[in-house]
């Protein structure tokens, strides 16, 4: 597991160019499309419904912000 995270550490370090982030960016899109088809044998909830695109986006500022509720007693953090 070290070898293939310091695999993926070297290349994401060569990799530090906007170009091959977009090209990445695409090719993850076009597996995320095979996996649904293949795998799940379903669409993704985005062609049904545009909204669904903007809630991964809308989860991941919220976490970062820390604006996402918590329900009570449960803690996200270890001690």
């Amino acid at each position: 597991m070290l070898g293939y995270a310091a695999i993926l550490d070297f290349a994401a370090r060569a990799a530090g160019s906007w170009p091959i982030g977009v090209i990445a960016f695409a090719v993850g899109w076009v597996f995320q499309g095979i996996g649904h088809a293949v795998y799940e044998k379903n669409r993704p909830a985005f062609l049904r419904n545009l909204v669904h695109l903007m809630i991964g986006p809308a989860y991941l500022v919220a976490e970062a912000l820390g604006l996402w509720p918590r329900a009570s007693g449960v803690s996200r953090r270890s001690s």
